[in-house]
C-alpha cells in the first residue's frame, strides 16, 4: 500500500472517530434541549403536499423511478408497471412478464427506457399514439442472461447504462448493440463525474466505465461503502452513500459533511438524492422521511409523515420545470411545491379544525382554532423567525374567534367569553359569554368588546379588567366592530347593516344610526365596516365606500374601487405600513404604496379560497411574513419570496369514439418519424366514417393541482370561438356533421398565464350518398336526366316529326302520285286531244284533200271561165301549206308545253334535223304509229319508214336502240 494510501486511511480514521464523538454529542443535544434542534430543523412553515396513495393510482405501493415527459406527464417506476399521471388521470403500463418496473430514463430521442425484473426495453408510440412496449433484452448476448434486476438506468453520449447486481450493460442506442461490462463483484450503482460514467464496485471503489482499469484517486475509501451518486454543488463534488454520509471530493481528497447532517444520514441511511438549485439538494432517505441541505450540507429542511409525507421511505425524486419536488416513496406519491410563497403552520396536536386568529405576543405564536389558542416559542436573533412545537393554552379549549393586541396585553374572543392571555394560561374577564373582538377606547384603561348581543364595556381597574356595562339600546351580534372618535363606535352586521353608536362618557347610549340606501349604501346585506387610517370605509355588496362626515353618509371611493372589482364582496380590508391588504370573494392582495402615486396591485393567488368564510383574517407580521388564517391551517406568506410562473403545460391525452366499443383514436403521444428521432407534438389528420362522429376528448397539464383551468374551442363549425374557462378535462362532441375539424384546448394557470395550444385534427367522412363519387353518379345522373328531359322529348319529337315527315312526304308523295297522275292524266288527256287534233287534222287535212282534188276534177271538167275562176278560188282556199305551217306552229306550241320543251330541246341537240324530221320525232314522241304519221307528213308509209332510217342516222342512233323510245325518253 502506498504513502499516500496510508495518509488517507489515518485521516478518515480520526474522521471516523470525531464523526462518532460528534454523534454522541448530537444525541446529548437532542436530550437536552429538543426544542432548539427542532427550530433549527423547521423553517419558517412546511411545504404543500399533496399525497397519492396506491387506491388513487391504482397501480403497485413502491416507486423506483421518476421521470417526466416533454408534455410535463410524469412517470413513475412502480412495482406495477409503468405509471403515468397527466395531472388529472392515472395510468399504467405492464411489461411483458407483468414484473416490477425498477429503473426509468427518457431518452431525448424519445425512448421511455425501462428496467425490471429480466426485463429491459422501451416504449414508443405507435401509430395510434398508443405506448408500445419493445423489448431490447434480446440483443444480450445469451451467456450474460438472466438480467436479474435492472436497478438503475443512465444517460450519457447515446448511450443506456442499464446497472443489474453485478454487471452493467452499456447499450448503444445508434448500433442497438449491448457491451456488456463484468467485474464479477457487486455494483451499487452508476453515476457521472465530470462528464465520465463511474461505478460504484463494493471491492474497488469508484470505477470508470469506459477505462474499467481506471480507479477514481482517493475512491479506494468506498471499499466495502454503497457509493449512490454524485453532484456538483456550489462548485463542490458531492459523493453520496447509502450508509456513510455525503463527502465533498476534489483530487482525491475526501471530507465530511457537517456531523449533525452526518449523524442524521448514517441513522436513516440514504435511498435517493436530487439536485435542486446550484447550491441545494434534496436527499430521501429509508427511515427518516426527506431533508434539504443548503450549499454548507446544513439541514434547512426536514419532512417526515407527521409533515403530510405519506410515506418515511424515498426511493426516488424528481425536480419538475415548476418548481415541485416529487417523491416516489415505498407506499405512494407525494408532491412538493418548493417554489410557492406559501408554506403551512400547523400544531401537531390541533386535530382538525379551522383557525380564526392570529398574533406574535411577548416572544411567542399564538394560534386561536375551533380546538382551543396553541402557542409556540419564537427564537430571535436569527434572520427569521421560527416556530417550533405548539402546546395548547390552558383554559383556552373550544372555539377561539379572534385575538387582539390592545396595549401590551393580549385579548381572546372566545364562545365562553372575553379572555386575557398571560404566558400559556387563558384568564377569563368575566361570567358573560360569547365574546368577538376587542377594541380600544379613546381612554386607555376601557375597551369596546363585541359579544353575541351587542357591545360590552370592560374598564381596568388595580391591574386587572372587569366588565363595566352593556351598551343600552343595540342588541346586534357585534363581529366587526371599529372605534376612530371619541365616545363613537362602528359595528357592522353583513345582515343587518352599518350601525354609528354614541354615547357619553360614562357610555350612555345618545344616538344608535342606521346606515343603508338612506345613508349611501347600496342595501342592507353585506356591509363589512374598516379603520383606514382613522378613516370609515365600508365594503358593500359592489363597491367600497368612504365615510364622509360633513354630509353624515357614505361616497363611493373611486380610487379604492380602481383597485378591486366591484363586482366581488370584498370581506376584509386591513391596513399596514402604507399598504392596504384585501381579501374578496375571488381574489386575495395587496395594494402596496396606496396612498401614493406608485399605488399597485399584487394579487396572491394561492390564498383565494382559502379562508373561512365571514371570519377572513390575515395577520401582518413584518415587510417579510404574513399569516392568514384557513379552514384547516395556518399559512406563512413569504412576501419577499418571487413565486415561480412559469408557462404552464397542455397535453390531449386520449381521443375515443362514444360510439363503439374499440375507440381509442389516439393514445396521446405522437409517432416519431423513425426509432432515433422524437416526434414533433403534431397530429396527423385522423379520417372517421361518417357515423363516428361522437368523440370524448380527455386533456389535462400539470398545474390542475395549483388550480388550472381550460379553454377549447372546435374548429370547423359555426361557432368555433373559445369557451368560457372551467375546470372540466374532457370535452365530448355528438352528431358532428361531416368535414374537417380541428379541436384546440389551452390550460390557465391560478396566475392567468395561458399555455401554449395543443390540436388535435380530425376529419368526418361523408357518408356514401355524399361522397366525389356519388357527387359525380349525381351529376351523370343528373345530366342523364336533364339529357332525358330534352332527348326524350326531342326524339320523340324527332320521332313524330319523322311520323310527320314521312306521313307528310307520304302524303306529298302521295299528293305528287295524284298530281303526277293527275298532270299524267292531263297530259293523257292532252296528248289525246293532241292525238285527237291530230288525228282530227290529218281527217280534216285528207278530206280538203279530197274536196281539193274533187274540185279540180270538177275544174277540169268545167268549161265555163267564171266557173273554173271561182273553182281556181275555192281551190286557194284549200291550199293547205299555209293552213297545215299555221296549224304546226299551234301544234309545236302546245306539244312543248305537255313534252317539256321537247321540239325545242330536240332541236338545239340536234341541229341538223329539217322541220319535217322533227315533225316526225313529235309524232314518234307522241308514240303514233308509222301509218298514222304518214298522213300527217302528207307522204306514204314507205316515205315514213325512209325518214325514220334517215332521223336515225342523223342522230347517230344505234341500230339496237328503239327510235320510239329513244323518242319517248328524251
Amino acid at each position: 500500500m502506498t504513502q499516500f494510501s496510508t495518509n488517507i486511511r489515518l485521516y478518515y480514521t480520526f474522521t471516523r472517530i470525531y464523526v462518532n464523538i460528534c454523534s454522541l454529542l448530537f444525541l446529548y443535544f437532542l436530550l437536552i434541549i429538543p426544542n432548539v434542534l427542532l427550530s433549527q430543523l423547521e423553517n419558517i412553515g412546511k411545504y404543500q403536499i399533496h399525497s397519492f396513495s396506491k387506491t388513487q393510482y391504482n397501480a403497485g405501493t413502491q416507486n423506483w423511478g421518476i421521470d417526466t415527459l416533454p408534455n410535463g406527464h410524469i412517470l413513475f417506476a412502480n412495482n406495477s408497471g409503468l405509471l403515468e399521471y397527466d395531472g388529472v388521470y392515472w395510468k399504467i403500463y405492464t411489461l411483458p412478464n407483468n414484473t416490477i418496473v425498477r429503473s426509468l430514463k427518457i431518452a431525448p430521442n424519445g425512448r421511455i427506457y425501462v428496467g425490471g425484473q429480466d426485463e429491459l426495453g422501451y416504449f414508443l408510440p405507435d401509430e395510434s399514439g398508443s405506448l408500445k412496449y419493445v423489448d431490447i433484452k434480446n440483443k444480450i448476448p445469451n451467456i450474460f442472461l438472466p438480467l436479474e434486476d435492472v436497478w438503475q438506468l443512465q444517460l450519457l453520449d447515446n448511450k443506456l447504462y442499464c446497472r443489474s447486481i453485478n454487471r452493467v450493460y452499456v447499450y448503444d442506442e445508434i448500433t442497438s448493440a449491448f457491451d456488456i461490462i463484468d467485474p464479477k463483484h457487486t455494483i451499487i450503482s452508476v453515476f457521472k463525474i465530470n462528464k465520465e460514467m463511474y461505478y460504484s464496485d463494493m471491492s474497488r471503489g469508484i470505477v470508470s466505465l469506459r477505462d474499467t482499469d481506471k480507479i477514481l484517486i482517493g475512491s479506494e475509501y468506498f471499499i466495502g461503502k454503497n457509493v449512490l451518486d454524485s453532484y456538483i454543488v456550489s462548485n463542490d463534488t458531492l459523493l453520496f452513500t447509502e450508509n456513510s454520509g455525503i463527502f465533498k471530493y476534489n483530487n482525491g481528497k475526501l471530507k465530511p459533511l457537517d456531523p449533525i447532517t452526518q449523524s442524521f444520514l448514517i441513522k436513516n441511511k440514504i435511498a435517493s438524492i436530487r439536485k435542486l438549485t446550484e447550491s441545494s439538494v434534496s436527499i430521501g432517505t429509508l427511515l427518516g422521511g426527506l431533508i434539504l441541505l443548503d450549499q454548507n450540507g446544513n439541514i434547512t429542511k426536514q419532512l417526515d409523515k407527521k409533515d403530510g409525507l405519506i410515506n418515511n421511505t424515498i426511493h426516488s425524486q424528481l425536480y419538475d420545470r415548476d418548481g415541485n419536488l416529487w417523491l416516489g416513496t415505498a407506499n405512494g406519491v407525494n408532491k412538493l411545491n418548493l417554489s410557492s410563497n406559501i408554506t403551512i403552520i400547523q400544531p401537531e396536536n390541533g386535530q382538525d379544525g379551522a383557525y380564526y386568529g392570529v398574533a406574535k405576543y411577548d416572544g411567542k405564536l399564538y394560534l386561536g382554532s375551533t380546538n382551543g389558542l396553541f402557542y409556540t416559542g419564537v427564537n430571535k436573533g436569527q434572520q427569521s423567525d421560527n416556530y417550533g412545537q405548539f402546546d395548547l393554552v390552558s383554559g383556552s379549549e373550544g372555539q377561539v374567534w379572534g385575538l387582539d393586541t390592545i396595549g401590551n396585553e393580549l385579548f381572546m374572543g372566545h364562545n365562553n367569553g372575553a379572555y386575557t392571555i398571560r404566558g400559556n394560561k387563558a384568564i377569563k374577564l368575566s361570567n358573560r359569554v360569547g365574546a368577538w373582538m376587542f377594541v380600544k377606547s379613546q381612554n386607555q384603561n376601557e375597551m369596546y368588546v363585541g359579544t353575541y348581543q351587542g357591545i360590552d364595556i370592560y374598564k381596568k381597574q388595580n391591574g386587572s379588567w372587569t366588565f363595566f356595562k352593556k351598551l343600552t339600546g343595540f342588541n346586534e351580534s357585534s363581529r366587526i366592530v371599529i372605534s376612530i372618535n371619541p365616545n363613537e363606535v362602528w359595528v357592522s352586521h353583513p345582515y343587518r347593516g352599518v350601525y354609528r353608536i354614541q354615547h357619553t362618557d360614562e357610555y350612555d347610549v345618545t344616538e344608535i344610526k342606521l346606515y343603508s340606501q338612506e345613508g349611501g349604501l347600496p342595501s342592507l346585506l353585506l356591509n363589512y365596516v374598516f379603520d383606514i387610517k382613522k378613516e370609515v370605509y365600508v365594503s358593500a355588496k359592489r363597491g367600497i365606500y368612504k365615510y364622509n362626515p360633513n354630509l353624515n353618509e357614505f361616497d363611493l371611493d373611486y380610487k379604492m374601487n380602481q383597485f378591486l372589482d366591484s363586482n366581488q364582496n370584498v370581506r376584509r380590508l386591513k391596513y399596514f405600513n402604507g399598504d392596504i391588504w384585501f381579501v374578496a370573494e375571488n381574489e386575495v392582495g395587496v395594494i402596496k404604496d396606496y396612498f401614493t402615486s406608485k399605488a399597485t396591485k399584487i394579487p396572491y393567488v394561492d390564498l383565494v379560497g382559502k379562508f373561512v368564510g365571514g371570519f377572513e383574517k390575515i395577520q401582518i407580521m413584518d415587510t417579510s411574513y404574513a399569516l392568514a388564517c384557513s379552514d384547516e391551517k395556518l399559512l406563512l406568506l413569504n412576501l419577499t419570496k418571487q413565486e415561480h410562473h412559469s408557462k404552464p403545460s397542455i397535453s390531449i391525452n386520449e381521443v375515443r369514439l362514444t360510439t363503439t366499443k374499440d375507440s381509442l383514436l389516439y393514445g396521446g403521444y405522437s409517432t416519431p418519424n423513425n426509432e432515433n428521432e422524437q416526434a414533433i407534438p403534431e397530429i396527423k389528420v385522423i379520417p372517421l366514417k361518417y357515423y363516428e362522429n361522437a368523440l370524448r376528448i380527455t386533456f389535462s397539464s400539470l398545474n390542475h393541482l395549483d388550480g388550472a383551468q381550460y379553454s377549447h374551442r372546435l374548429i370547423g363549425r359555426t361557432k368555433d370561438a373559445w369557451s368560457m374557462r372551467n375546470n372540466q378535462t374532457d370535452k365530448e362532441y355528438n352528431n358532428l356533421r361531416h368535414g374537417n375539424y380541428t379541436f384546440q384546448v389551452k390550460s390557465i394557470s391560478k396566475n392567468g398565464i395561458e399555455s401554449d395550444v395543443s390540436s388535435f385534427q380530425f376529419e368526418i367522412l361523408p357518408p356514401w350518398y355524399l361522397t366525389t363519387w356519388s357527387y359525380l353518379i349525381y351529376f351523370l345522373l343528373f345530366v342523364l336526366m336533364m339529357a332525358s328531359i330534352v332527348l326524350i322529348p326531342n326524339k320523340k319529337y324527332q320521332k313524330e316529326k319523322q311520323i310527320l315527315t314521312t306521313a307528310k312526304e307520304e302524303t306529298e308523295e302521295a299528293l305528287d302520285k295524284v298530281i303526277n297522275e293527275k298532270l299524267q292524266s292531263e297530259i293523257d288527256f292532252k296528248n289525246t286531244e293532241l292525238a285527237s287534233s291530230t288525228m282530227h287534222l290529218v281527217q280534216k287535212n285528207e278530206t280538203i284533200t279530197k274536196i281539193r282534188s274533187e274540185i279540180e276534177n270538177v275544174k277540169s271538167k268545167v268549161k265555163d271561165p267564171d266557173a273554173k275562176k271561182e273553182l281556181k278560188k275555192i281551190i286557194s282556199l284549200l291550199s293547205d301549206d299555209e293552213r297545215l305551217e299555221d296549224d304546226w306552229e299551234n301544234f309545236s306550241y302546245h306539244f312543248d308545253q305537255v313534252h317539256t320543251d321537247f321540239i325545242k330541246r330536240l332541236s338545239q341537240t340536234f341541229s341538223q334535223l329539217t322541220p319535217k324530221d322533227i315533225k316526225l320525232s313529235a309524232y314518234l314522241r307522241m308514240n303514233l304509229t308509222t301509218k298514222d304519221i304518214a298522213p300527217l307528213l302528207n307522204i306514204s308509209v314507205r316515205g315514213v319508214e325512209i325518214s325514220r332510217y334517215r332521223l336515225r342516222k342523223k342522230i347517230n342512233l344505234e341500230s339496237e336502240t328503239n327510235l320510239n323510245e329513244f323518242m319517248m325518253s328524251f
